[in-house]
């Protein structure tokens, strides 16, 4: 009996394994999609908390993480300034910020670091601190899974006209 193939229940692409449904870039899409519609439901359940007087992001603990993180955030860049040059924001649009627009969220996070919400402003056109410009320099081209569908210089054209919508 002929082995069985996996294909991916999305785009048919062959798997390598049996256990999987998807391939790599539609598991990511996937997962996009799930976090999106999670966002919405969470949404939902954080307007009724807070209809109720009980808003999860004011609570004494919340308060105290945000404080942690930003204060981690503001040392960090504290460190970078004193130690590197303000590179020209002309290099990021040019150079960074095509990279970026093809990038899905979870690739900007693993790349950088930053929440879900900051990745999705630099990808709308916010020039993050130039900390994080060189691990978004390298997202290579090929391995960027967004579909946008543009050539080159049109997905060049609407990243200057978002950044300067975002000014």
């Amino acid at each position: 009996m002929p082995d069985v193939v996996s294909a991916c229940v999305t785009c048919g692409a062959v798997l390598d394994s049996s256990d999987r449904v998807y391939c790599d870039d539609c598991l990511t899409e996937f997962k996009q999609e799930n976090s999106i519609q999670f966002g919405k439901t969470g949404a939902a359940a954080l307007a009724k908390l807070r209809g109720e007087g009980k808003d999860p992001a004011h609570t004494e603990k919340a308060k105290a993480a945000v404080a942690k993180t930003v204060s981690k955030h503001q040392q960090a860049v504290l460190a970078w300034n004193a130690n590197n040059e303000r590179p020209d924001k002309e290099e990021y649009l040019k150079e960074i910020l095509p990279l970026v627009e093809k990038a899905t969220l979870p690739q900007l996070m693993k790349a950088t670091g930053l929440s879900i919400k900051y990745c999705a402003d630099i990808r709308k056109g916010r020039v993050p601190h130039a900390r994080h410009w060189e691990a978004l320099r390298v997202l290579h081209p090929k391995e960027v899974s967004r579909k946008c569908g543009m050539n080159d210089q049109a997905l060049k054209e609407r990243s200057l006209d978002r950044w300067r919508t975002w000014r």
